[in-house]
């Protein structure tokens, strides 16, 4: 549950993996506007099989491998395809691609974008919730202040 500048901060060298229990420690800003300092580390485990969806775990296994099998020195982990970090934009713009790609809806009736900067902490938190995940466990996960989770997840369906 990245914003857009995180997913662009993240480095190769902020994620561990623990392959015998399959899980992936990511060390993120503890606020956004701590985006670079790498101040909490978030622990997630591989899900397959247990939960609908994607597996965090394996998504960011696949994404650090693919760096490591080209031999780029400490690449972000959602780098270009030549290992350089993107802008904030470039990322939203890939946010989109992988949304139009999975057939959702990426504008409004009026044709402007609904996707943005957040719509990975906003999707992440409501698939969460959806699966009655608790929001304390969420809102620690996404390094959310208080109330701001009630914003995130007003639309998440109801179990």
């Amino acid at each position: 549950m990245l914003r857009e500048i995180e997913a662009s901060a993240l480095d190769v060298s902020d994620v561990t993996f623990d392959r015998v229990r399959r899980r992936a420690h990511v060390r993120l800003g503890s606020s956004k506007t701590d985006v670079t300092a790498k101040g909490v580390t978030r622990t997630w485990g591989c899900v397959c099989g247990k939960v609908p969806g994607p597996c965090p775990y394996c998504a960011l296994l696949v994404a650090v491998d693919f760096w490591c099998d080209k031999g780029f020195a400490n690449p972000p982990v959602f780098g270009t395809l030549d290992g350089k970090r993107p802008d904030k934009n470039k990322v939203v713009k890939s946010i989109v691609v992988v949304a139009e790609r999975a057939g959702a809806t990426v504008l409004d009736a009026e044709g402007e974008p609904i996707l943005g900067g957040h719509a990975m902490r906003i999707a992440g938190s409501r698939h969460l919730a959806g699966l009655n995940i608790d929001m304390r466990i969420i809102q620690l996960l996404a390094r959310w202040g208080r109330w701001m989770i009630l914003h995130y997840v007003a639309n998440a369906p109801l179990a």
